[in-house]
């Protein structure tokens, strides 16, 4: 399952983010998260983004970061304590990292 997500992820959207991601979940496939459109986020899209990362994880599913965050997203998501979200998918850690 493919979910591309651009502009504002924020608290002001976390309604509609949770939905998608829950929808994913339900699915059982494995997940392709772009975050490449992404230009506003904070801790609230995070948490989401660790639940899904860790649903996908106890699903014996996966979730692939794809795109890379620029600007001002990469530097929000490195305040938040997400380094692996400002980095390629390529080169992002498995939420395993996360989780321990």
């Amino acid at each position: 399952m493919n979910i591309t997500l651009a502009g504002d992820c924020s608290v002001s959207r976390a309604e509609e983010i949770h939905a998608a991601f829950l929808e994913a979940l339900r699915s059982g496939a494995p997940l392709e998260l772009d975050l490449a459109g992404v230009t506003n986020l904070d801790l609230t899209f995070c948490q989401l983004l660790h639940a899904l990362r860790a649903g996908c994880e106890a699903k014996g599913s996966t979730c692939t970061l794809l795109g890379q965050l620029q600007g001002a997203a990469a530097g929000q998501a490195l305040l938040c304590g997400f380094p692996e979200l400002a980095a390629t998918a390529q080169d992002a850690p498995e939420s395993k990292e996360r989780a321990e």
